[in-house]
């Protein structure tokens, strides 16, 4: 086991798909490492909201989203040397294959899909939905989205063929997370 001495506290640890480069969120700021212990690249933000690694093992990448100034929000798709790949809406999800990434802004209409085409990240469309968006959620489907909005207490999903909502649920209380079956 190695140590890597850290300049600051880490909040949240997310290893790259090559397991020999590592992110940290300290505070702020958010530092690329190499097993060696040798920092790689650091980015700021105002405040920092997600990090999430691309779950497949093809794409050595992760997304990154937060307040980048005071007013202005945003995030980064980020490989392993530090170099921003893309910039997209501070909040996402990546399709459980990672061939594709969904990107948003909390309270919008609008969904931005991204997808691997010859090796590189693009923005493809945008899905416009009648109800603002609170959170995105893939399921084992991965032609369907689930976007959630608290404030009616449902959530839709999404065809993504069609690229419009097919079907809505809701509880009385609250509804901020769904829970997927495995098997559908």
């Amino acid at each position: 086991m190695e140590t890597i001495k850290l300049i600051g506290v880490g909040r949240n640890v997310c290893w790259f798909n090559d397991s020999s480069t590592l992110v940290v969120s300290v505070g702020r700021i958010i530092q690329l490492w190499n097993t060696e212990g040798e920092e790689i690249e650091r980015h700021q933000f105002y405040e920092l909201y997600e990090l999430k690694r691309n779950p497949n093992t093809d794409h050595n990448v992760i997304a990154v989203g937060g307040r980048v100034t005071k007013n202005d929000y945003g995030g980064y798709v980020i490989d392993a040397q530090g170099s921003i790949l893309a910039e997209t809406n501070p909040y996402f999800a990546w399709r459980p294959d990672g061939e594709t990434l969904a990107e948003y802004n909390r309270g919008d209409n609008k969904i931005y899909m991204w997808h691997y085409k010859k090796g590189q990240l693009q923005r493809t469309e945008k899905i416009e939905t009648k109800k603002p968006v609170h959170s995105l959620d893939w399921g084992s489907d991965t032609d369907h989205l689930v976007a959630i909005n608290e404030k009616d207490n449902k959530g839709y999903l999404i065809d993504l063929e069609e690229g419009k909502s097919r079907e809505s649920f809701g509880v009385k209380e609250r509804l901020n997370r769904i829970a997927w079956s495995p098997e559908e």
